[in-house]
């Protein structure tokens, strides 16, 4: 891999400490809405945060972070920094919107078990290209995105193109009203459970040098998590 500023990998650790706490708020029920933008610039995140009980369970048990190295999750991010020429650490940072692009291409060729792809700035319609026609048979696959990026005839055209996936595919449309996180990203969970998230960090001043990053663990769970919440309720059926 590349090397990475100090100043770059500090706001980077902070990220992702800062979206684990929103997390954990967001699984207490203290939390609202969180809306991230990461790296954009640099780092900023807003919270809103239900003060009606500042009650916690302590019983309440809490994830705690076990590198396997043999699980799915594991395995598949190996195989990634190989495929890519990234081999450091446990994650894999991309440089750029064409290393994204191939970064998601790449994952979707070995992501198994079950997928949620968010789609929350731009239509969810991706045409014949669409990276996800590699899903490989038996996953279960759901693009979630928001009303307000996908009019009636967008939806029509999509849930056809679907039908014709080689794994089940669903398009989950959230209301524009109602409260959601959107973070950009694939969101996946093995059949071992064990889960990969891969973020886009859009860069607003110049969208040619987006960053991403991939990862596992129990971040990425909790996220999986959190937009597994809203596929059962928005699905189209």
């Amino acid at each position: 891999m590349s090397d990475i500023s100090l100043p770059a990998a500090i706001v980077i650790v902070v990220a992702l400490l800062v979206l684990a706490f929103g997390l954990y708020l967001l699984r207490g029920g203290r939390l609202r809405s969180l809306d991230l933008q990461l790296l954009k610039g640099l780092f900023s995140t807003k919270w809103s945060i239900d003060t009606r009980s500042s009650k916690i369970d302590p019983k309440e048990s809490q994830p705690t972070e076990v590198i396997d190295e043999q699980c799915a999750a594991h395995q598949v991010l190996k195989w990634l920094q190989d495929k890519i020429n990234k081999t450091d650490g446990c994650y894999v940072i991309t440089e750029s919107r064409h290393e994204n692009a191939r970064t998601a291409a790449n994952l979707y060729t070995r992501l198994n078990g079950e997928i949620i792809a968010t789609c929350f700035f731009e239509s969810p319609d991706y045409g014949r290209g669409d990276f996800a026609t590699t899903v490989t048979v038996g996953t279960k696959f759901v693009r979630i995105t928001s009303s307000d990026m996908c009019n009636e005839d967008i939806t029509k055209t999509v849930v056809a193109r679907f039908s014709e996936f080689p794994c089940t595919a669903q398009l989950a449309i959230v209301p524009a009203n109602v409260e959601i996180s959107k973070i950009g990203g694939i969101f996946c969970k093995f059949p071992d459970k064990s889960c990969l998230a891969f973020i886009a960090l859009n860069n607003v001043q110049d969208n040619a040098f987006n960053r991403g990053l991939v990862f596992y663990g129990v971040i990425a769970e909790q996220l999986f998590r959190y937009y597994d919440g809203f596929v059962a309720r928005y699905s189209c059926r």
